[in-house]
């Protein structure tokens, strides 16, 4: 379900709506996530996706050109507003951090501030997800990107990006949530 959108075009919300369910549907059946404590207890389907596009202006300043926040499935009323803010600050801390070379959010966590890891930086584009266990709302995250081919076609930086969001966070649902997922990327 649709709730906030700027700058996105509308016939885009079902397809993307669409490949955000696939992605879930394929994290949640995952081995390496069924069967670690961290992640089925208990097993979750729900959250907000966040996409906010950036754009540089031709002074060097950079911004937020757009941005959507969709909910996917029905997230407990008690946690609905969490989730939703917490899918656009993940979003918005990792662009505070992106002359920093930060690629996702992880890298600037901060428990004791309830500052999670689950943005990840594909070019133009931040992908977040709030709802699910740190590491799975970034497997989804990157997932979602790459199946929306949201970076430069070009397989040496697919591969750079998705290894250092990877390695940064030493997340082990990456690997297998991309090879379930069969992405073909060219």
């Amino acid at each position: 379900m649709l709730l906030v959108s700027t700058g996105f075009e509308r016939d885009f919300i079902p397809y993307m709506e669409k490949i955000a369910h696939e992605v879930m549907t394929s994290l949640i059946v995952l081995p390496e996530y069924v069967s670690d404590e961290r992640f089925n207890k208990p097993i979750k389907d729900y959250g907000y996706l966040t996409i906010s596009r950036i754009k540089n202006s031709s002074d060097k300043f950079r911004y937020f050109d757009s941005r959507i926040v969709v909910r996917i499935g029905e997230p407990p009323q008690d946690k609905d507003a969490k989730y939703f803010l917490y899918s656009q600050e993940k979003g918005g801390r990792l662009f505070d951090h992106i002359d920093e070379g930060h690629v996702s959010s992880f890298m600037s966590r901060n428990p004791d501030a309830n500052e999670w890891g689950g943005a990840v930086l594909m070019d133009d584009f931040i992908v977040s997800f709030s709802g699910l266990p740190e590491l799975a709302d970034e497997a989804f995250s990157l997932l979602f990107a790459l199946k929306l081919k949201m970076f430069p076609m070009n397989i040496e930086w697919i591969d750079g990006r998705t290894e250092a969001i990877k390695s940064e966070s030493n997340n082990p649902l990456i690997t297998p949530l991309i090879e379930a997922s069969r992405i073909i990327i060219p």
